[in-house]
Order: structure tokens, then sequence, then C-alpha cells
């Protein structure tokens, strides 16, 4: 081999090497297509969804919030876990939707071109002989223009991502002006939850009422303490968690019970006390809430307990005028207990089937539609004083929704949506009203929008824009906090229905 033979070779294997370095260069570009294209089939979903509610809103802003030129397709992957949807949000997503896959298809030209150029580069060397001058210097002629085209290609494709950023951020733009904007990022019950715990639970099996103080919380907070980790338990990847303190929370309702009664009392037995007044509101929520937690536990203990109670709450029906008595002194009837009691027996009806329990409910329910209802409006007062209280109309609408899925009766999914509407245009925002009695309200709305053949938008909006209000929020009594985190798994329950998660 001559001396030329020699340094053709060399500078064969030069160039050979130099679009090795650009092949394995281009396996670690800052952008992954395979990435960007399962980004874009997330939005397509959104965008050819059925669902009319938001869900595009809070991923978008985090991808624009770490979006950096060239790089970042970890950010552009948020947008595949957008937590909203809704009609304006899929308008502004299809408008943008068009250039996104242009420019997508831009890029994935340009790689496609880099990879042909690459190919014929090395198809060339592979055909040159060292020993012809001319062919070498023609084949270093075409390597070095490749490169340079490579360089070319490499430079309108990260301008072309950059222009992706930017069209993503005019999505963002208008998805700011949407309501609820930061739900997706911001909807953490678990957190909320775990704030209860560090405000409200003593060290052993008691909790409190207020933050700070050292009085035992009321058996009617510790039912709505409950209700939050039962709804806990139905977020996606948070039932080991709430089980585990449900458990916990369970065996400190032994000593409000009293056996003699049947019933829990609104504050712990006490030695040499005389037992205070047991009420029937309170009981139902407990047998409810016990239901509930027989359902995500399985022990069966759960649901013998809340049969006790059903028993107990069938003394407290007034035999002259009808309804569901307050408490045991009969002092008046109220919406709340017996709306309360119609659900315990309507949610037993459900579980076991119970023929007695379903009429009972029923009774009860057709009780309170009839005697209860405010003049000119479906709404549901409270008793003899007529305020209109948001977890009263909560209770009708949750008995409808349940008397529809024991009985199939539509009349009864009719009637739960006329009061929900009539609720939804007297509350406006619920502000008015406490937060505790507005995650009954929700509870039951998020049950009834479950069970509707198709579910309706207004509802599950109303509910995602409760919690945006109340987003980060933090009380100092145990009631309201329980209410803040049911509220904020009840929305992150819907938001993953809505993801098809």
């Amino acid at each position: 081999m001559t001396v030329s033979d020699i340094h053709n070779a060399h500078l064969l294997a030069d160039l050979r090497q130099q679009i090795a370095d650009w092949k394995s260069s281009m396996g670690h570009e800052p952008f992954h297509l395979g990435d960007i294209s399962e980004v874009l089939r997330g939005l397509n979903a959104i965008v050819d969804g059925q669902s009319t509610h938001a869900q595009a809103i809070g991923g978008v802003q985090q991808v624009v919030s770490s979006w950096r030129g060239t790089a970042s397709v970890a950010a552009l992957q948020h947008v595949a876990g957008m937590q909203e949807r809704c009609t304006e949000s899929s308008r502004a997503l299809g408008t943008a939707l068009g250039a996104l896959h242009a420019t997508h298809q831009t890029v994935s030209s340009l790689e496609e071109e880099k990879q042909h150029l690459i190919s014929r580069a090395l198809n060339r060397l592979e055909s040159t002989s060292p020993a012809s001058d001319a062919d070498v210097a023609s084949t270093r002629f075409f390597i070095e223009d490749s490169l340079s085209q490579l360089a070319s290609l490499r430079a309108r494709q990260h301008a072309e991502l950059a222009t992706l950023g930017q069209e993503l951020a005019g999505v963002a733009m208008q998805a700011d002006q949407l309501p609820s904007a930061r739900i997706g990022s911001v909807v953490n019950p678990h957190a909320a939850y775990q704030h209860l715990i560090r405000e409200f639970h003593f060290k052993g099996l008691a909790l409190r009422d207020a933050r700070g103080s050292n009085s035992l919380a009321a058996v009617w907070s510790l039912s709505q303490e409950i209700a939050a980790l039962t709804a806990l338990a139905e977020v996606p990847g948070e039932r080991a968690f709430a089980k585990e303190k449900l458990k916990v929370l369970l065996k400190m309702l032994a000593p409000y019970w009293d056996s003699k009664l049947g019933a829990y009392l609104p504050y712990p037995l006490r030695r040499g006390k005389k037992p205070s007044t047991a009420f029937y509101d309170d009981n139902a929520w407990l047998g409810i809430d016990l239901v509930n937690a027989f359902a995500i536990t399985g022990d069966r203990k759960q649901l013998q307990r809340a049969k006790e109670i059903m028993k107990f709450e069938r003394t407290g029906w007034d035999r002259h005028g009808g309804g569901m008595f307050w408490n045991v002194a009969h002092t008046k009837t109220s919406a709340a207990a017996s709306g309360g009691a119609a659900q315990l027996a309507l949610e037993l009806a459900h579980h076991t089937g119970s023929k007695a329990d379903l009429t009972w409910g029923t009774h009860t329910y057709d009780w309170v539609r009839l005697h209860l209802a405010a003049p000119h409006t479906h709404l549901i007062v409270d008793g003899g004083d007529h305020h209109i209280w948001s977890y009263n109309q909560g209770l009708m609408v949750g008995n409808a929704a349940l008397l529809y899925q024991i009985t199939g009766k539509h009349e009864y999914l009719h009637q739960g949506t006329q009061l929900a509407d009539a609720a939804l245009r007297h509350f406006g925002t619920f502000a008015s009203q406490p937060p505790e009695f507005n995650a009954i309200f929700f509870k039951n709305l998020q049950h009834l929008n479950a069970v509707l053949p198709a579910p309706n938008p207004r509802f599950n909006a109303s509910l995602m824009h409760y919690a945006d209000m109340r987003q980060g929020m933090h009380s100092s009594s145990l009631i309201k906090q329980s209410g803040f985190v049911q509220v904020q798994a009840y929305a992150s329950t819907s938001l993953q229905a809505f993801a098809g998660k």
C-alpha cells in the first residue's frame, strides 16, 4: 500500500468518525419525537373528547413556565396530564392544534432528512476506494457538504421547536382567561388532610374541634372527618393511606357510643356525668359514613353499626305531623334529620337489598319533598325557620340518585336534576354557606352526576369552581377543614374521571 493509499484510508476513517459522531449526537437531542407525538395525541384526545368540562389548562401553563427553546420535552409531557376540560379550552386547542401539528411535521421531516443524509454519506464511504485519489477527494467534498447540510437542518429543527414553544405559550394565554385555570396543578386533598392531622389530632385516639383547644371534638365534626377520608380513598393513589387512617379514626368513635340508647352522643360519655342529648341528624351522618367506610374497608362491623343506628333513627319520626325530630328531646323537626335518615335508609337498602329500608327511605324522601319545599321553587327549607341550607339540598339530590340506582325510575333523576339546578342558581358561588355544608352538597351532586346517562357539565363546572375558590385554604376548626378536604377530594376524583384515568 502506497503512502497515498494510507493517507486516503486515514482520511476516510476520519470522515467515517465524523458521521458516527453526528449519528450519536442525534440520539442526545434535547427532544424526542416519540414524546412530542404522544403529547399531540393527548391534545387530540382532549379536542375530540365528548366531555365539555375543562381539562386543558393547568398542564399547558406548566409547559410554558418550564419551556426553554429547544429543550424540555419533559415539560411538554405535562400537557398529557392536563386536568381541566371545557368548551372554550377545546376550541382554543383546536385552533392551535393545526399549527402544532404542522410544526411537529416539519421537525419530523427535518429528522428524516438528517437520517437520509447520514445514510447516503455512509454508503458513499463504503463505496470509496482509498486507491483512487480522485474518488477520495470527491467523497471528502460530498461528506463535508453533508455535514454542513446536517448542521443547517439541526439549526432549522431547533428553530421549529422554539416555534412550538411559542405556539404552546399562545394556547396558555387563552387558557389563563378561563375560570379555574389553576385547578389542575393545585387540587391536593392529601396535603389538606395532612394539615388536618397536624392541627386537630391529639396524641393517641382523640381529636379537638378547634386549633389549640384541649376540648374533645363533637361527634358531628368527627363524622365529617370520616367523610373526608372516605372521599380521599376514592382519589387514585390514596386508597391505602385513607384506609389506614380510617381504621384509626373509627376507633375514636367508641367513647361516643351509648349502648343503652343505641346511638352516638354529641360528646364522649364521661363517668359520673349525665349523657348529652343525642341528635338524629348527627347519627344519620355517622350511619352514612359507616356504610361508606364499609364499602371501602369491607369491615362488616361498620355495616352492622349503621343498621343499629337506623333502628335509632326510626324512633325519631314524628307520628303526628311527620318528619324526623332534630334530637331525642323532640324540640323540632328538620330537613337535615329527615333527609339524612332517608339517605341512611337508602344507602342500607342499596348495599343490603333491604325492602324495609327502601320503603322507609322512600316515604321519608317523599315527605320532605311534599312538606319542606320552598314556595315557588324546587328548594328545600330546613324546617319551621324556612332557612335554605346547601347541605339539605345535597341530601335530597343524593337521595334522588340512590332511588334511581335502586329502582331504575327516571323520575328520580328528573327530581334530582331539578333540585340541583335550583340550588346552583340560588347559591351561586356558595360563599354564603359553611364549607362543611357545601362539602355535603357537592358530594351528593357528584353522586347524581355519576348516575346520569350523560354527565351534566354545569354540575362538574360548579364543583371545580368552588374547589378553585377554596384552593390552599385552611381553617381553625376541624369540621371546616374536613369540608375543605372533601371538596378537594371530590374535585380530584371528578378530574380523574373526566381524564379517563
